[in-house]
């Protein structure tokens, strides 16, 4: 594979621009779309420090993922080999638990927003499963080159109208959503902040997404893109995705949190809550263009979780047997027998969580987002070893500002989960 030779500055971005955006696109998704606006509807606007404060402090770590693959020239997944093989088999551990309800979610999500705009008289469980089935056979198809480019036009509309929508709703809010009740801070507060830290903005396993996924754009490219290019496109991609997030927040408390709504712990209803929101902050003659971008995003979302997944479990395999996965081989993960082989088996097995998700969406949605909160610690310190271990050329590796940042959000994941193991094993949680 070449590197990118003098071009200009934007014709050099291009050859990296995506990967941030499928990010985006991902944490939007699922993350931001569910768990924002139930922050916001039901702690009002000042949880939105807790959740500005997990963005910042998982920073690091994610970006590490696209940093370590350009500087390296290896996926993240060897560079977890590199310190043993307990942890690639630990990041395994990790998927398993949490992929097939995460995506069952994102696939009943989808489905009952998809009912409620169209009002497609479908079982829901029914439409979900046809919803990951589609996106089965586009991944099949297109492969990561059509992912890249739908991923672009989806998320752009749904940042337009994300962002109109929230301006519409700013003078629906009060000065009293600006504080939590002193009656209100309890454990209860706390398993909703391991709840929403888990995938906020997405979990912290999805820096490995980011690496596999800055592979596939540059051998779709033809070209080793510059680290800057890749780490501006991650940029765009992550603080943007924490400015969504603060969009539903501030929906989620200017119109439920106001009114005393409380969000429906099921998909169907949630979604047509959902709907809601903007239909209150922009009219009626806005529920269809918004609705078609809320599904557009959710579609999105399935399309990523589809692929990355996938994607990450055939590094996982070739890593394991002491193949190579990246720039030194020219094999696509997404061209394998054993990626399409994963994506069926994941769809497969997403589309069995669903009939188990359909009357409690909101309680595997939240085993799934603890899980990945409780394994944060780990996921981080893994990437940061990796990215200023010896793979990465001591002129390569990132800055001791940039490792100082790093270790006060781990120091930060390390206190969250020993005191939320602590309140668990004194029978407080």
């Amino acid at each position: 594979m070449a590197d990118r030779g003098g071009t200009g500055l934007a014709a050099s971005f291009r050859t990296a621009f995506g990967p941030g955006l499928l990010f985006a696109g991902t944490a939007i998704g699922l993350s931001h779309l569910v768990q924002s606006t139930r922050a916001g509807a039901v702690y009002g606007l000042a949880i939105g420090v807790v959740i500005l404060l997990i963005h910042v402090l998982k920073y690091p770590l994610f970006r590490f993922g696209a940093y370590y693959t350009v500087a390296s020239g290896e996926s993240l997944i060897e560079g977890y080999r590199r310190q043993g093989v307990f942890a690639v088999w630990l990041l395994l551990g990790a998927l398993l638990c949490y992929m097939f309800f995460a995506m069952g979610a994102v696939g009943m999500l989808s489905a009952a927003l998809v009912k409620n705009v169209f009002g497609i008289e479908l079982d829901t469980r029914l439409l979900g499963a046809i919803i990951l089935g589609g996106g089965v056979v586009f991944l099949l198809v297109g492969r990561f080159h059509w992912l890249d480019r739908v991923n672009k036009v989806l998320v752009s509309v749904l940042a337009v109208s994300t962002l109109l929508a929230a301006l519409f709703s700013i003078p629906k809010l009060e000065l009293s959503q600006l504080t939590i009740p002193a009656e209100r801070i309890d454990l209860k507060l706390l398993l909703f902040v391991a709840a929403i830290g888990g995938f906020m903005p997405v979990s912290t396993d999805s820096s490995v997404w980011q690496s596999v996924w800055t592979l596939a754009k540059a051998k779709d490219a033809g070209v080793w893109p510059r680290l800057r290019d890749v780490l501006m496109d991650f940029n765009i991609g992550y603080w943007g995705s924490a400015i969504f997030a603060v969009c539903f927040l501030i929906m989620g408390a200017a119109m439920m949190n106001r009114a005393g709504i409380a969000p429906a712990a099921e998909a169907v209803p949630f979604a047509e809550q959902l709907i809601g929101l903007y239909r209150d902050a922009l009219g009626d003659w806005a529920v269809p263009l918004i609705g078609a971008s809320v599904i557009s995003v959710m579609l999105t979302t399935a399309l990523t979780g589809l692929d990355a997944l996938p994607r990450v479990l055939v590094a996982i395999t070739r890593v394991l047997r002491g193949e190579p996965v990246g720039r030194i081989t020219e094999v696509q993960l997404d061209g394998t027998a054993a990626y399409r082989l994963y994506v069926v088996l994941l769809a497969a097995g997403s589309i069995a969580a669903i009939y188990f998700l359909a009357d409690s969406f909101r309680t595997f949605l939240d085993f799934g987002t603890t899980v990945a909160f409780l394994v944060a610690p780990v996921i981080a310190i893994l990437n940061h070893r990796s990215v200023f271990g010896p793979a990465v050329p001591a002129d390569l590796r990132p800055g001791r500002g940039m490792w100082w940042f790093s270790m006060v959000g781990i120091a930060a994941f390390v206190s969250f989960t020993v005191t939320y193991f602590v309140l668990l094993l004194g029978g407080y949680l």
